[in-house]
């Protein structure tokens, strides 16, 4: 666990025994000072659902950092082998190139069949 995510972890679990706390402690005062029998339910029933809420923006957050960190793991992996595959068709490309291309005397009919077959060297590499 990094350093970053460990002080997103600690905030975490801070702010969810802050808002148990709360929760527990109106639920408490709902029910202690409040007379009316349908009040309590109905003030008890408020404070479960702005929780609920709470717990549900949270879990959103989560989520989010768990799939946005996935697709970055993902991007970075296929720029990796991007880079590798381009890497190996330059080497193809100039290997073709230093085969066919290099004059090597005879006609220019010769040398041309050379050009021609290091142009279809590069290209098979594309």
């Amino acid at each position: 666990m990094t350093g970053s995510s460990r002080v997103i972890s600690s905030v975490f679990a801070a702010a969810i025994i802050a808002a148990y706390g709360w929760f527990v402690f109106e639920l408490a005062n709902t029910f202690i000072w409040v007379k009316d029998p349908v009040g309590q339910w109905d003030h008890a029933l408020t404070i479960f659902s702005s929780l609920t809420a709470f717990a549900s923006a949270a879990a959103g957050v989560l989520l989010g950092t768990a799939v946005q960190t996935a697709n970055t793991a993902t991007a970075q992996r296929d720029k990796a082998q991007a880079e590798q595959s381009q890497h190996r068709m330059k080497e193809i490309a100039q290997n073709g190139l230093n085969e066919h291309a290099t004059p090597r005397g005879g006609s220019a009919a010769e040398q041309a069949d050379g050009m021609r077959r290091a142009l279809n060297a590069i290209l098979a590499a594309i």
